[in-house]
């Protein structure tokens, strides 16, 4: 798989006979290879071209048989201490990297047994936001014509806000276990919402209530805290499985809002 620029894409021309019925109509598209600059012809069904968005100036994808796909590019932020190695995080990664989208996995997080240390939220997000600029100042992300941040705690203000200091559009979002100082990043559109009913940072009626004005997809787990786990292994299972199907059927499928 390579990645290719579209120069142009020439719409077929029907002449005075008209667009023919019920015949696959193709496309002739012109790109270069983004790495070595080498010029590419190649053909696209119309309907396919015109489904998957893909236009001019964009960067794309193209495989072994020739076919293009968009880029798609999922980033992961963890909580200060739940990492990107965690169920929570792990298995969301994964379902992205089998569904095509390139994946950035952020790691600000600090070892687990500093938990005397006494630092400030304020003070923990802006060391963390540095990692998140250094890996994002690193990409071309208006090259991406998908983008979707999956976090967790702490790293869902983090998402909010790189979403709206690098002015992106049409960014979704996977918020798991939202803090109160997310809110400010929610939106109507693009979004997720999971959280569990005991959770001691933000009060379920507070976020339930937020949800349901901004007519937000949420979904609460019975029960649990922050961490969406229970003492018994059983259980936990049973909880990341239902999450996963939340996750999986929200990237899946939920409408992307317009680039």
């Amino acid at each position: 798989m390579r990645q290719i620029r579209i120069k142009e894409i020439e719409e077929p021309d029907f002449g005075c006979e008209g667009r023919p019925q019920g015949e696959s109509v193709f496309v002739k598209i012109w790109a270069e290879d983004a790495g070595t600059g080498e010029e590419i012809v190649c053909r696209m069904e119309e309907k396919a071209l015109w489904q998957s968005g893909i236009d001019e100036g964009m960067q794309v994808w193209m495989d072994e048989r020739g076919e293009l796909r968009r880029r798609k590019l999922a980033v992961f932020f963890p909580g200060w201490r739940h990492s990107t190695d965690r169920a929570l995080l792990y298995y969301p990664e994964k379902l992205c990297r089998n569904l095509g989208y390139e994946t950035v996995l952020l790691h600000y997080d600090y070892p687990r047994d500093r938990k005397t240390e006494n630092f400030s939220f304020e003070q923990t997000e802006e060391q963390a936001w540095k990692t998140v600029q250094t890996e994002l100042d690193s990409r071309k992300l208006n090259d991406y014509q998908e983008i979707l941040f999956v976090s967790k705690s702490m790293g869902t203000v983090l998402a909010g806000k790189a979403e709206r200091e690098y002015g992106l559009t049409g960014v979704r979002h996977c918020f798991l276990t939202p803090l109160p100082q997310t809110v400010k990043y929610f939106k109507e559109q693009g979004q997720l919402v999971v959280a569990g009913t005991k959770d001691p940072y933000f009060p379920v009626e507070d976020l339930e209530s937020v949800c349901e004005k901004r007519e937000m997809r949420y979904y609460l787990v019975e029960n649990v805290g922050h961490n969406l786990e229970v003492d018994e292994i059983q259980g936990t299972l049973w909880i990341l499985t239902e999450v996963m199907r939340q996750i999986e059927n929200f990237i899946r499928w939920e409408s992307r809002p317009p680039l």
